[in-house]
This record gives structure tokens, C-alpha cells and sequence, in this order.
């Protein structure tokens, strides 16, 4: 049990990342951007905001493609470590919806733990 609590804090931490540091790209981006008074860097900003207005905000949407990744990369290890199989399924699954990958690896590890339970008391 202890062991399986492990790998749900492991999945929990690198699930919830990538929300705090989207939340805080948020937090700066409307502190650089839209809390500026002085009518002169209000123009600079809004030329800088013009340049860089697509790069800026599509920032978050690579940290959580690079944490779908981990988390691929995550499931992998431990699908090889447990033994488990429909690890395509799984991964696929995580790369559009991590919880999900993360939920069905989870699923199988407790019926692959049920199953060597039931052979011991067979």
C-alpha cells in the first residue's frame, strides 16, 4: 500500500505543476501587460504587446505539453516496472487528457495487485 501511495503522489505533483505554473505565467503576464499607468510606456507596451503578443501566451501551452510528455515518459517506466500491459492505450490517452493515462495506469496496477493476490491465496 505504501508503494502505491508513492506512485499517486508521484502523478498528483506532476499533474498539478503544470496548472500553478500556468497560473503564474497568468499573474505576470497581467502585471507587465495591463497595470501600467503612464501614458508613454502604455505606448511602448502596447507596441512590445503587438510583438510579442503570440509568443507570450502560448508559453503556458508549452510548459503543459512538455509535463504531457513527462508523464508519458513516467507511465512508460512504470508500466515496464510493474509488468502491465496497454501501455499505446494509456500513453495516447495521456497525451490529450493526463488524468485520464493517469487514472487507467492506476486502475491496472490495483487489478495487477488483486491478481497476485488472489494466485498467493490460491
Amino acid at each position: 500500500m505504501n508503494n502505491f501511495i508513492k506512485i499517486i503522489n508521484k502523478y498528483i505533483i506532476l499533474l498539478i505543476i503544470p496548472g500553478i505554473l500556468n497560473y503564474l505565467w497568468s499573474l505576470l503576464i497581467n502585471q507587465v501587460y495591463f497595470n501600467i499607468d503612464n501614458k508613454f510606456i502604455s505606448q511602448i507596451r502596447d507596441r512590445i504587446y503587438d510583438d510579442l503578443e503570440s509568443y507570450a501566451f502560448s508559453i503556458p501551452t508549452y510548459f503543459s505539453f512538455i509535463f504531457h510528455f513527462i508523464i508519458i515518459g513516467f507511465l512508460i517506466y512504470d508500466f515496464r516496472k510493474y509488468k502491465l500491459k496497454n501501455v499505446l492505450l494509456t500513453c495516447i490517452a495521456t497525451y490529450f487528457f493526463p488524468i485520464l493515462g493517469v487514472a487507467i495506469f492506476l486502475i491496472l496496477y490495483i487489478l495487477k495487485g488483486n491478481e497476485a493476490r488472489d494466485n498467493i491465496l490460491n
